[in-house]
Order: structure tokens, then sequence, then C-alpha cells
């Protein structure tokens, strides 16, 4: 399908052109269109694409002349010998390596106007009936620069197609990428804190079990609570079971296709905030979102720096109508410093000793139920995980400051 819209394509833009020397031969933005597509769809089968091209060029040149009153024979005579010049120039760059050839501008070039130079030569060669005769040197000039010309036209405007292809699939990249961040950042989150459920389970079953002990012990008879403690440590240690499962199923999905070994420090930030530049949008509210990274700091630490920063920044984005918000990174004292301040409402003093407590929460939703309030308990907890501390720093009407240490 592609090799057909190429042929009809070339056919058309054909005709956008001159007739220097008052024959049919002709010198048409055809033939620019045709190598073009050749270098940007790479799949086009090179050999085939240049027979269907040069059959539909001539089936339309002698369907538009029998339109214009000539006869078939004669129309067929008149411009089958454009086939020759589409085959000609095919042959030129199938045998002169033109796949490796297209990444480099001055070979390409100078390839297709040899090409281009010799396919024209050939075409012109079959109008004369191979008469040399005909060949006078103002032709022979004529062919050669107009060759030149086309192979700087192909050089140039290949260049700018392919470096806009080049920028799109590289976006593309870019926003796949995080995109699977951010999803691999909220399952290493719900990893986490199953493992702290996890915990939480052990000990439960741990304490009673020990109680059904007690009970069951108790003197001179045993207690009947015993065996209902019992059966809550049964109960739990199923509840632990499936919990297990369940992170086996996290660690697997984590373990699958890992996005990336390590990233600096400054892409971290700036996959961060083009996230939430992206939220704020979507909110409708105007919010400039800045990142600052002094040098050039490696982590592995991807998933959970993620987290951490995507959810003090989105918390800021809810916070305010518009703003600024900057993410910070630098060394201090051996750690990595992260910073998120706004200019936002600020924390009242009365609030900021209870943000990280969990269940407290400013949030509600429009029926007015409060949220759930345990996103800054995670990112405490989160932040403890990797052996760091979080502080903030907050006045009212003036805006807020999240400062993180861990190791780097």
């Amino acid at each position: 399908m592609l090799v057909l819209l190429v042929a009809i394509g070339t056919a058309l833009l054909g005709e956008v052109k001159i007739q220097p020397f008052g024959t049919a031969f002709r010198f048409g933005l055809g033939s620019v269109f045709f190598l073009l597509a050749l270098i940007f769809w790479r799949q086009l089968p090179l050999r085939l694409t240049g027979l269907v091209v040069g059959l539909t060029t001539v089936a339309w040149r002698i369907g538009l002349a029998s339109y214009h009153g000539l006869s078939w024979s004669e129309a067929l005579w008149l411009h089958l010998p454009a086939l020759a010049y589409y085959l000609t120039l095919v042959f030129f760059l199938h045998n002169a390596g033109w796949e490796s050839k297209r990444e480099q501008p001055l070979q390409l070039g100078g390839l297709v106007a040899l090409a281009d130079g010799g396919a024209n030569l050939v075409e012109m060669l079959v109008r004369t009936g191979f008469n040399l005769e005909l060949l006078t040197p103002g032709k022979l000039w004529a062919l050669l620069v107009v060759a030149v010309l086309r192979g700087l036209a192909v050089v140039l405007l290949a260049d700018v197609l392919l470096q806009e292809r080049h920028r799109t699939t590289r976006e593309v990249e870019e926003e796949h990428l995080l995109r699977r961040l951010l999803v691999g950042s909220n399952l290493h989150m719900e990893a986490f804190f199953l493992r702290k459920s996890m915990a939480q389970v052990e000990t439960v079953m741990a304490r009673s079990h020990e109680l059904y002990q007690k009970l069951k012990n108790r003197q001179p008879v045993p207690d009947p609570l015993a065996k209902m403690a019992l059966d809550v440590a049964k109960e739990v240690h199923e509840i632990k079971k499936d919990l297990k499962r369940l992170e086996e199923g996290l660690n697997q999905l984590l373990a699958e296709e890992p996005v990336t070994e390590v990233l600096t420090v400054e892409e971290i930030l700036e996959l961060v905030a083009a996230t939430n530049r992206a939220y704020a949008q979507t909110l409708g509210r105007k919010i400039e979102i800045q990142t600052e990274a002094e040098g050039q700091y490696v982590t592995d630490r991807i998933y959970p720096l993620v987290s951490i920063l995507n959810n003090l920044v989105q918390n800021a984005v809810e916070a305010m109508e518009e703003g600024q918000i900057i993410l910070r990174a630098g060394l201090v004292a051996g750690k990595l410093e992260l910073l998120v301040a706004d200019n936002g409402p600020g924390i009242a003093p009365r609030d900021q000793e209870l943000v990280f407590e969990p269940g407290f929460t400013t949030k509600f939703t429009p029926e007015g139920r409060p949220s759930t309030g345990i996103g800054l308990t995670q990112v405490r907890d989160m932040v403890e995980h990797l052996g760091g501390e979080i502080s903030l720093s907050s006045q009212p009407g003036t805006g807020t400051v999240f400062t993180i240490k861990v190791p780097l």
C-alpha cells in the first residue's frame, strides 16, 4: 500500500516541472519526492518501488496525454522513456550501497547527484534513440547542474525530515520511559508497604499465639477464650500467606522488565517535574515547576526517589491554583539533599507537627469526605527506609519547603 501511495505521489508531483529542451523530457518534483520517500520510509523495497513508481508515472502521463488528444501509441512512445529514468535510478542506488549512506549527508548527496544525473542521461539517450550527436554540451551541463541541485535539495529536506522523526521518536520514548517509571515507582511503594504490613501481621500472629498459650495454661482451668485466640492466630496466618503471594507478584512485576539501572538525580527531577506539569494542566492550574541540580549524581534508587518526590510535588500542585514549585538537589555533608519548595498557602503552625501522622489531612472531597491522610506518612516511612530524614518549614501565606536528606 505504501509503495502505491509513493508511486501516485511521485506521478502527481512530476507535473510540477520544467521542460528546458522543448521535448517531453522534464525536470520535475516527482523524482525529489521519490528519493525523499526512500530515505524516510526505510521499509520500502528499493527495486520494487522503483518499478512500480516508473510504471505508474508512465501510465499517468499516457492517460493525461490521451485526455489532451494524443493517441495511445503516440503517448506511449512519448512517455515510456520515463520508465528508464526510474529503473536506472534504483539500479545506481542499489549497486552503490544506498542503505549504508542514508545517515551520511555528504555521501548521500553525492550518490543522489550521481544517480540522478546518470538516470537523466539514460532517459535522454532512450528518447534520442541513442543518438550521441543530439547530446550537446549545453544539455549535458544542464543535466549536471540539475543533478547537483537535486542532490543538495534531497539532502537538506531529508535532514529536516529525519531530524523531526528522531525528535518525535525521542519524545515518544521519553514519555514511555516516564510512564513506566511512574508505574514502577507506584509498584515499588506498594511493595514497600506490603512488606511493612506483613511484618505487622507477623507480630499480630505471634501475639495471638502467645495469648492462646497463656489462656490455655491458666489455672485452675483453661480459659474458654483460648480457642478463639488460636483461631485468630490461624486466620492471621492465612492473611500473611495471601500477602506473601501478593509480594511475590509485585516483585516479579518489578523484576521482569527493569526500566533502567541508574539515572542521574537531575533526570529524576526532570521526570517528576514533567509529570506534574501535565497534572497541573489537567487540573486547570497555572503552576510553574522548575528543577535545579548541582552536579551530576547517579543513583540506583530510582523508584523510591520518584515516589517520594512525586508525592510531595503532587501535594503542592493540589494545594494552590497558581504559583511556582522548585525541585532542587545537591550534596550536603556527604548526603543527597532534595528540596521541594512552593510558594503556596503554606501549612498552619499547629498542623506542621501533625502532617506526618497517619490519618491527618487537610484535603476533602467535594462531598466533604476527608482523604486518607497517609500520603506524607508513606513519604516519611520511605525516606527512613532509605536511611534518611525529612523535615519541613512553612509560613502561612508564603509557602512550604520539604527537605529530604538521604545517603547517596
